[in-house]
Parts: C-alpha cells; structure tokens; sequence
C-alpha cells in the first residue's frame, strides 16, 4: 500500500495529516490549511520530515485538510529540494491546538526574519447577514489600524502576529492600512482596496511582505468548520501512470501506482478539489492529468475516491459512498463498480447474472448468502473479458470489486490486485454495519459492535485471531501502543527504550509512542507490555495521544489526588471516556477489548 504523505495522524497524518475529529468533539485533529508569506520564495514545506506542499508560491493557501492536535516539526525548504535537510527555514515547531480549524502561515516578523505560526480560525456561527472578518499582520512592518470605509477603524494597533476579528454585514468593503495611532495611509499608497465579504463566512485577510517594497494583501475563506469524518479509500484505477496527487493544494499521495487501494483515512466530511500528476512533475494549480473541481467527500461514511478512465478512456475521478446498510447474519455483500473505459458490463457467477448491464462510473450491491463464487465479468450480453476464479464472499463482509482499465482482455486474474494485459481486477473489503465480520464473539448488537468494525476498516485493530477480537480479555499496555501506533501512523523510532519489551509482537509499537512522548515506562527500561492496563493509565495513553483540551472540571470523586487525575477529566470532558457512576471513575480498576474499542471510536470521532 503506498504512503498517504499528507498530512495524516490520530488515524491517519500532516503526516501525520489524517485523523480528524468531528465538528464539537475530541480533539484529535485539526483542520489545517497553510500560508505562504514569505515574497520572492516559492518553496517545499515538509510536516514531521514528509513533503506536503510543492512548489508553494508566495500569496497562496492550501488545505484544509486535517492534521492532528500537537507540536509539529516544519521545515520550509527550496523548491525540488531533495529533503528536508537544508531548510531555508526551520526546522521549526508549531503547536497545532485540537479540535479547531488552524492556518499555519509562513510569514516575516517585524524585522523582516522568517518566521512560522500558527492561528486558529473562528468557525462560530455568525448572525444571519453578517460575516466575519479576521485580519492577521505578517508583514515586516510596525502596527497598524484597519480603516473601513463607512466604518472607520475596525481594528487598531494591530502587531505583527498578531490576528484580530469583527462581525460585520455581508457587503463588499473599502480597506486602507494606516500607521497604529495615526491617520497615516501605509497601504495602498492611495485609495482602498475592496475586500467582499459573504455571509457565514470568515474572511481573513493576510497583510504580508515588507512594507514600502512587496507589501500585499491575500484572503482566506473559512466557511464551515470541521465536520464529521468519512473514512476514505483511494483507488488508483488509470493504467500506465503513476502519479502524485494533491487535496485541496497539499500532496496527499505520492508515487501512487495503478491497481493500488491506499487508505483507509479520515477525511472531515465536505468538498475538496483534486489534482492528479505524474509522478515527481511539477505541480501547477489545475492543470494535472485529472483535475476535479469540489468533489464531495459525505460526511460520516465510508467512501472511495476513485481515479480512473471514464467510458471513452478520458481521465477522470469519482467517489463513491459505501452502502451502510445492514448486513444480515449469514449473509455477504457484493460490490461491482465499473471504472473502465469500456460499455456496460454483466457480472456472472456460472450462468447466472449477479449485475446486470452495469454502465462507466456505476456502483450496484447486492447481498448473497456468504460463500465461494466463480466470479466473471462479461460484455454485456456477451463474452467474458475477466475471470476472477472463486471469490470468496465473507459473512458480513462488504466486497468491493473495481473493473479497471481498458477491455478486451481474458486473462484469469485472482481476486487480488493482479493483473490482465489492460483490464485489472482490484478488490477491496470492509466489514459492514451491523455485522460481526470476521468476528465470531462480537455479536452485532453488543454496544462495541460498531466501534470494533469501525477500528477494523481503519487498520487500528486485527483482533487476536482473524476470527475472534476477545472483547472480555484485558487490554494490556502493548496492545494499547499497538493501537495509537496504528491509529496516529507515527514515525518509526530508530531507539529502543525499553529492554522488557524486546522480541514482544509490540516492540516497534511501544518504541514508537515513547519516542512521541505519549508512553512513559514503569522506569526507565522497563514498559511491561503483558501488563494489564488500568482506567487511569488508559485515559493518560488516550489524553496524549489525541491532545485533548485540558479540562478543569473535576468530572469523579475517587480519582483527587492521583497522579493521572487530570488526564481522567481531560478524557471525561471530551466525552472519550465515562465513569463507572457519576462520582467514580474507578481509576485503578482493568479495561478490557470491548471498553477500548468504544473509547478509540469516540476518540477518533467514528463513533
């Protein structure tokens, strides 16, 4: 599967840049765009040492896309540096808050020197016919007083880094700098410059540069905040190339090759703009192989971003929804969509037609009795041009099969990603609503059900068994950093920290959480892996992990005074964990796989 480079984590990363939380929940994740205000630079920007935006021209914005609540490492290099060893600037940590809606901004003190931060965005409700506008100084200039024609100074003695906002009527208004305390227009040199100003939206205007010299002005267009996740495969299903591809302006998949399911992440439900390039080309706004314009992610569901060759072999990219319907005990879905440049294709078990005359961009389910099929793709009407041999159709378990390419072709391909001449078989699964799935001890109705799937569709669990998930058993301390290791995707540490931990299953688990400050040992080599975890431990691992916002409400009685005491309210507040009453939390006492489940879903928001 190749590296989703964006910026993904708490699920998924910037680079971390994957896992969000929905709008008011926990705080994994944020949702990040990134501005450029350095003039006369156009740059690469790494996130946690992984490229993200290349070829970022001064002026500009990219994202949103979310990035997980914490400190980052970000380093601004030459445009086409090979890494990131040679900044221009940084490297450089910036504290991304959890929860909110974030710019990072590249930008020049005072005095003129790079510099980088990190401002979050007003996503409140306005009233009806007002807007907001945020105007955020960071250019190499002294402070300054905002005038608005017809307003008068909306906003004074404005710094350098510093941001201040106002809630005005929708209308498009006449904007002038002048020198703090002053009537002194700074910019422009004469006259205002219009500023458009829609409802429910927050515009923030960037003043950027070096006043007398390259001072200007960009915009930024918040409009909604942060939504609930959808979990989102990418397909890459266009033969012959591969590519790069970029969300919304930052690099979300790099080197990605055909006949590839990359994913699963979390994407905040809403409109993104997708360009597609070949591999290591340069990259231009719009102007990729495929370029598509608000492709619509639904918020809350499991979806697939698909690029493919629409039916008379042009380029192309869709998504499609995953059905959420309930699969029935016994029972198996099958998913057939046509992504090839070809006419409408049957699917066929023997004799006997699964999908009728499916058309170019067309998605068909349908439930069987869970079993092994011989499985062929047929002109419609006609001949085969795939055979995929015996498919087996898991209880539960929704199939998702993807016709790739350009027919004819009658080689025999495997239900896998293999190949036939031009026409490629790709197959993807994920468990459905209200099933087990492969687990045969979480009975659908139990109140984990759907957070065990939902972990499962994300990678963060493989149960203990490819059938059984062992709810009643504790959890133990490995088990818990093989999980936020899977769910953050964090970097692999080159330390080993610990010396209980070695040939443990979860060794590269735990080296890896501790090396991102989220575990602490027993002592220094010691970690105890086959240790069951207790409540307050579990809710410290969680209150790293996810950089929840810190609470002082004292949510439980018998938790005053212990050491993780806060991490219990921090965890309580967010809504991640319950008590065991309303006054106890019963710090001391074991979670088991079932109570882990529940409190990772929430925590990720999927549940």
């Amino acid at each position: 599967m190749r590296r989703i480079v964006a910026v993904i984590t708490s699920a998924l990363v910037l680079v971390g840049l994957l896992a969000v939380a929905p709008a008011g929940a926990v705080g994994g994740a944020a949702n990040v765009s990134v501005f450029h205000g350095i003039p006369g630079l156009t740059v690469d920007v790494y996130v946690d040492g992984s490229r993200v935006l290349d070829d970022f021209t001064p002026g500009t914005v990219a994202g949103p896309l979310p990035l997980a609540g914490g400190t980052h490492e970000v380093s601004i290099t030459a445009a086409d540096a090979a890494d990131d060893s040679s900044p221009v600037l940084g490297p450089v940590d910036v504290t991304v808050p959890s929860g909110g809606d974030v710019t990072i901004a590249a930008h020049l003190d005072a005095g003129g020197t790079p510099t980088v931060a990190a401002f979050l965005n007003d996503t409140s409700a306005t009233e009806d016919s007002n807007g907001r506008v945020t105007v955020r100084h960071l250019a190499a200039a002294p402070a300054v007083d905002v005038n608005v024609a017809g307003v008068g100074d909306a906003f004074t003695d404005v710094a350098n880094g510093q941001s201040a906002a106002a809630d005005l009527p929708a209308a498009t208004y006449e904007v002038s700098l002048e020198a703090a305390g002053t009537e002194t227009q700074v910019f422009p040199e004469t006259g205002t410059v219009p500023v458009p100003l829609a409802a429910g939206t927050n515009l923030v205007v960037y003043a950027y540069g070096t006043l007398g010299s390259d001072f200007a002005l960009a915009t930024q267009a918040i409009s909604d905040p942060i939504g609930a996740p959808a979990t989102v495969n990418v397909v890459h299903g266009v033969p012959g190339l591969t590519v790069d591809v970029y969300v919304n302006g930052i690099l979300f998949l790099e080197d990605f090759e055909p006949g590839v399911v990359a994913g699963p992440v979390l994407l905040p439900g809403g409109t993104y703009d997708i360009d597609i390039f070949a591999a290591n080309a340069e990259y231009v706004p719009g102007d990729g192989a495929i370029f598509v314009d608000d492709l619509a992610v639904p918020a809350g569901l499991h979806a697939s971003i698909v690029a493919h060759l629409d039916d008379g072999g042009a380029p192309t990219a869709s998504v499609f929804v995953d059905s959420d319907a309930a699969i029935a005990t016994g029972e198996a879905r099958l998913t057939v969509r046509h992504t090839a440049a070809a006419d409408a294709v049957d699917i066929k078990t023997g004799e006997t037609v699964l999908v009728d005359a499916i058309e170019n961009g067309q998605s068909r389910s349908l439930d069987v009795p869970a079993g092994d099929y011989p499985v062929t793709i047929n002109v419609d009407d006609g001949a085969a041009v795939a055979d995929l041999g015996s498919v087996t159709l898991a209880e539960g378990v929704d199939t998702i099969v993807y016709a790739i390419g350009t027919p004819p072709a009658v080689d025999a391909i495997a239900p896998a990603n293999g190949s036939g001449g031009t026409f490629t078989i790709v197959v993807d699964t994920i468990v459905g609503l209200g099933a087990a799935g492969p687990f045969s001890d979480v009975p659908a109705a139990a109140y984990y059900a759907d957070a065990v799937r939902a972990l499962l569709n994300l990678g963060v669990t493989n149960g203990v068994t490819s059938d059984s998930y062992a709810p009643a058993q504790p959890m133990t301390r490995g088990m818990i950093a093989a999980f936020i290791n899977r769910a953050l995707n964090l970097a692999p540490s080159a330390v080993d920290f610990f010396d209980d931990d070695n040939g443990s299953i979860f060794e590269a688990d735990i080296n890896a959480v501790a090396a991102a400050g989220i575990a602490n040992g027993f002592t220094e080599t010691t970690f105890g892996p086959d240790v069951p975890i207790n409540r307050a431990q579990l809710a410290a691992f969680v209150d790293r992990a996810f950089n929840l916002p810190t609470s002082s409400v004292d949510a439980f009685t018998d938790d005053d005074g212990i050491t993780l005491e806060s991490s219990i309210n921090n965890a309580a507040a967010a809504g991640v964990v319950n008590g065991t009453s309303d006054t106890t939390y019963s710090p001391g006492a074991g979670a088991n796989r079932a109570e882990v489940a529940a409190i990772f879903a929430r925590a990720l928001g999927v549940a």
